[in-house]
């Protein structure tokens, strides 16, 4: 390929203008020179670099995050980072990055996983021509039993060694629930104040119903509410019934082309 006058560089060096993911062989031998303009983007370039082996979020969504840990570190809002579907916890590690950079490293970090993978969808609430393919299930394994499908299957082991080895964040401020979010949640949720920034990734509706009836009304003023997995139906159905339930309507902009987030006021 040839040069790019106007850039100065190869044409192979060029990235897209829509989602960039770090695990894809084009990104990562230039990762170097990605630059989409955000502010301090060379340091959380540097903190993303940590965890780009344990997550799938969008290069766009984890400068996002970042973007509110350092908000809320920053301004003080109080309350814990919350994870709800951590995978091999690239994002919590993020998390735990940003309260390190921009705060003291104490915040207390809650993070969920069934560390099984996903449990079975409801075909009626989840199935919308992207789940059934993306996760290959079929109407037999799509009743909502929680058992795991096989899908997006993460080591419990592998998150404890990014979070307090590789990152090095305090064992004592970290929870780790572990089991399937309707287990769980209802277990930990009262032990849990108020909450900074709730990041929920979880794919199913169910799962995304009983978070946001758990944690969301411990969101605090000023707090964050990511909400990764939009592009998926079962996803914006929950969302969208928990807060007309709720008479509420927030404002959400995106961070990406699959994630959605806003600030409750």
């Amino acid at each position: 390929m040839g040069e790019l006058k106007h850039l100065g560089r190869p044409a192979s060096h060029r990235f897209p203008t829509d989602l960039i993911y770090l695990s894809d062989p084009f990104v990562r031998p230039y990762f170097k020179h990605l630059f989409r303009g955000y502010d301090d983007e060379a340091s959380l370039k540097e903190m993303i670099s940590i965890v780009q082996d344990h997550t799938m979020v969008a290069y766009d969504g984890l400068i996002g995050l970042l973007s509110m840990i350092r908000y809320c570190e920053e301004t003080r809002i109080p309350g814990d980072f919350v994870e709800v579907g951590t995978w091999r916890g690239g994002c919590t590690g993020l998390m735990a990055l940003g309260a390190q950079r921009f705060g003291t490293g104490s915040r207390i970090i809650q993070a969920f996983d069934s560390f099984q993978g996903l449990p079975q969808p409801v075909a009626s609430k989840d199935f919308d021509g992207i789940m059934e393919t993306e996760f290959r299930v079929t109407e037999v394994n799509a009743k909502g039993k929680l058992e795991p499908i096989n899908a997006l299957v993460a080591s419990i082991d592998d998150f404890r060694a990014l979070l307090f080895e590789t990152i090095g964040y305090s064992e004592e401020q970290v929870v780790i629930h572990k089991g399937w979010f309707q287990e769980t949640m209802p277990i930990a949720a009262p032990r849990i104040g108020e909450i900074a920034v709730l990041r929920l990734d979880g794919d199913l509706y169910e799962s995304y119903k009983i978070a946001l009836e758990y944690l969301y009304p411990k969101v605090t003023l000023g707090g964050f509410v990511i909400i990764d997995d939009w592009i998926l139906g079962g996803c914006r159905n929950a969302v969208t019934e928990y807060f007309q339930n709720q008479g509420l309507r927030p404002y959400l902009w995106s961070l990406d082309r699959t994630t959605r987030c806003f600030q409750r006021c």
